[in-house]
């Protein structure tokens, strides 16, 4: 055999034994790699390089990752605050205020599903892929939303500025358009977002809210030209209640061509000024607010007063009446054209009402009646409202001529029957007055505005005719016969009629019949004797 020979065949079973030495170690490390991945895919615990939120959690079995769970944040919450910062407001609120709720089981899960779940190559690819690269996974915690909206608010209030509109303003009869200024606040919506990240975090951590402008808005043309032309309008008073009021202010009138409007609009946009004056046409109400509060209830228009006597029980539940009916009426406002209602004021008389049991006419007769009395206050109402030279409506006079008032003066009333009314007839409201004294006076006054003070009314009666009573009889066997025994004085009934009388400046200037009364004759009641 040559040398050459000898060396090729050296040289080839060197090359078979390489070959045979590198299929070798090939597959030895594959055995290797496949128990490593066998051993892998059977792994209990955690694997390396996962985190939550920077913890490590990598290498733990199942119950060990649920206690560190635990341990850092279930129970380290209570511990744990957020700090929110908005311009000069601090406000530090710890989770437990926010109701901060970690889903421990949620998460556990989560990370035992790396290199456990899925298919062979998924989990070896996330086993090898976590090993080299880590996995750091994030809390989604829950929180309750209104508590932090709550805080949010209570932070915007305190650092808000108001963003101020473009506005009109009218100063000594002139007319300013006012621009519009910037106002600033947090975005509670941007800040939710980024808080809820931060919670996330589950650490001490703090926020800083970045403070917004607010621009005004862009002025409306048309909806300050309807603001800068209106009708002029008087204050007025509102009547609450009957008892009392409210001063509705007046409304000057304005008047601007919209061209011209949006001119100044343009220059006030173009100057940046703060405000410009605007050629509008002003047009003043005749009565202002000012004009009211000078004028309302300063006169006293008119005053009446009788007397009820107080000397036995029967009068003092008389008076009883009469006070109980002067404070139901006391403190009325009629408005200008308002009808007064004397029934509907005071209401039904009623034991439950308070009022006494009390002589007066009824049927023909006097009796004893519930709220006895009390046409001795629609009375001296009603001579008031005359003197102030308001209109009556609807008034009845006595069957009988009263004692307290002149004949033709009276004004009967009983409920559901028989009402007083009037009518306020001007041109400002007027306010009732009633009240009583111990010296047994009642009173009403009537209080206004008086338009014409040099204005006297004043009445007079003039009984036309007077009606002579007749007597009744009633058969008495204990008398002897054409014996009489008056036991009751009867009374003349009359025809009255009264006049009014207005003089201004010491001229008459009306003098009228204004109504007559018809007021029957009271029968005085006796005894005939039949003994014989």
């Amino acid at each position: 055999m040559s040398f050459n020979s000898i060396k090729s065949f050296l040289q080839l079973k060197n090359k078979k034994n390489v070959n045979l030495i590198c299929y070798s170690l090939l597959s030895f490390l594959g055995i290797m790699l496949l128990i490593s991945i066998f051993l892998s895919l059977n792994y209990q615990k955690t694997y390396s390089g996962i985190k939550v939120n920077d913890l490590d959690v990598g290498n733990k079995s199942k119950s060990e990752l649920n206690v560190i769970l635990e341990e850092n944040f279930t129970e380290n919450k209570k511990n744990t605050f957020l700090t929110i910062n908005a311009k000069d407001t601090v406000k530090k609120i710890d989770f437990e205020e926010l109701e901060v709720k970690y889903d421990i089981d949620k998460i556990s899960n989560k990370i035992f599903s790396i290199g456990h779940s899925g298919n062979i190559f998924i989990n070896i690819f996330n086993i090898f892929n976590t090993g080299l690269f880590g996995s750091d996974i994030k809390f989604e915690i829950s929180y309750n939303e209104k508590v932090l909206n709550k805080i949010l608010d209570e932070i915007s209030k305190e650092v808000a500025i108001p963003v101020k509109e473009a506005y009109i303003e009218e100063l000594n009869k002139e007319v300013y358009l006012v621009a519009g200024e910037n106002g600033s606040n947090i975005n509670p919506k941007k800040a939710l977002t980024r808080i809820s990240k931060i919670l996330n975090e589950g650490t001490n951590s703090s926020i800083k809210l970045k403070i917004e402008k607010t621009k005004p808005k862009k002025i409306n043309l048309d909806n300050f030209h309807k603001l800068l032309n209106i009708t002029s309008k008087n204050a007025t008073i509102d009547i609450i209640n009957r008892r009392d009021y409210k001063i509705i202010s007046e409304v000057n009138g304005k008047k601007i061509d919209k061209k011209t409007l949006k001119k100044y609009i343009t220059k006030l946009n173009t100057t940046k000024s703060e405000k410009i004056k605007l050629p509008v046409k002003l047009e003043l109400p005749d009565i202002t607010e000012a004009n009211i509060k000078k004028n309302l209830f300063k006169d006293k228009l008119s005053n009446f007063e009788t007397i009820y006597p107080a000397y036995s029980q029967e009068k003092i539940d008389r008076a009883q009446n009469i006070k109980l009916a002067t404070s139901k009426i006391n403190n009325i406002i009629i408005e200008p054209g308002g009808i007064f209602s004397f029934n509907e004021t005071v209401g039904k008389r009623t034991i439950d009402q308070g009022y006494k049991s009390a002589t007066a006419f009824m049927n023909g007769e006097m009796v004893q009646s519930i709220g006895g009395g009390i046409c001795q206050v629609s009375t001296t109402l009603h001579n008031a409202i005359l003197l102030a030279d308001l209109v009556f409506t609807e008034r009845k006079n006595h069957t009988f001529k009263v004692g307290y008032v002149e004949p033709g003066m009276d004004a009967a009333v009983s409920y559901g029957s028989l009402d007083y009314k009037f009518k306020n007839t001007s041109n400002w409201p007027i306010k009732i007055i009633g009240k009583t004294t111990p010296k047994n006076q009642l009173i009403f006054e009537i209080l206004g505005t008086n338009e014409k003070p040099d204005k006297v009314v004043s009445y007079a009666s003039q009984i036309v005719n007077y009606i002579s009573p007749s007597i009744k009889y009633t058969d008495d066997p204990s008398l002897k016969e054409g014996e009489i025994k008056i036991i009751k004085n009867g009374f003349s009934g009359m025809v009255v009629d009264t006049y009014k009388k207005i003089t201004i400046n010491g001229v008459v200037t009306e003098n009228k019949l204004l109504y007559g009364s018809y007021y029957n004759a009271y029968d005085s009641k006796a005894l005939r004797g039949t003994k014989k």
